[in-house]
């Protein structure tokens, strides 16, 4: 794990800590993040998430029709959760977990999923890993794979303000563009719609965008994209 995670990975690794298993078979409370599983394990295949966090989201798209999953998080406590979880109710052979972040990614081949999840991670990693994650999206996607992608809502400058973010500096001092850090030491990649767009638009088809509800008050933005034949 590098350094640039500590942070991150103590953080998170608090919260799982404490978390319980659950029953993976119970549908979401958002029937709109339900409606994008079932397009995102419609492929059937492997379907991964990046960040998996309790593995809530990729055991769903097991009672989608993926075939196996992958789960990768830089949490150790959240691997172990997402682990025992999925032991009580699937066979072995169906789940994989991978203790990481993105330089896991390495070792497994070209084409080898189907579907992929990034749920709330592109903008919580640094822009650099960021980058790479995409990257490395287009190389793990068979061809037509789909991505489900979800981001928290773009902040505009008075929430930057509320929430007591800090501009990302570069090794040299230079602010990042779109780039902050909370005071909990985590990165946040604030994009817009539009430059989402950009940055996928040269390998992927954008199928569907929205603005979904969680729960009340709580809002996300969907992207659901299809990789370019």
């Amino acid at each position: 794990m590098t350094q640039r995670y500590e942070k991150t990975s103590h953080y998170w690794n608090d919260i799982y800590e404490k978390m319980e298993t659950y029953n993976p078979k119970t549908p979401l409370a958002c029937e709109d993040l339900e409606s994008a599983l079932n397009w995102v394990s419609q492929n059937g295949g492997t379907l991964m998430d990046f960040g998996s966090g309790t593995g809530e989201m990729l055991l769903r798209g097991l009672e989608k029709g993926a075939v196996k999953t992958i789960g990768v998080d830089l949490s150790f406590h959240a691997i172990s959760l997402a682990r025992r979880t999925a032991a009580g109710h699937y066979e072995n052979l169906r789940t994989k977990w991978i203790w990481g972040d993105v330089k896991s990614l390495h070792p497994l081949p070209d084409a080898c999923i189907e579907g992929l999840i990034l749920s709330n991670i592109l903008d919580s990693v640094h822009p650099e890993e960021g980058m790479t994650l995409l990257r490395a999206s287009e190389r793990l996607l068979d061809r037509k794979g789909r991505l489900l992608l979800k981001m928290n809502l773009f902040l505009e400058e008075d929430s930057l303000n509320a929430k007591n973010l800090k501009p990302l500096t570069s090794d040299e001092g230079e602010c990042i563009e779109n780039a902050y850090i909370d005071p909990c030491g985590l990165f946040v990649w604030n994009l817009s719609d539009s430059q989402i767009q950009v940055l996928f638009e040269d390998q992927f088809d954008l199928v569907e965008s929205s603005v979904i509800e969680l729960e009340k008050g709580v809002q996300n933005r969907l992207f659901l994209f299809q990789l370019k034949a």
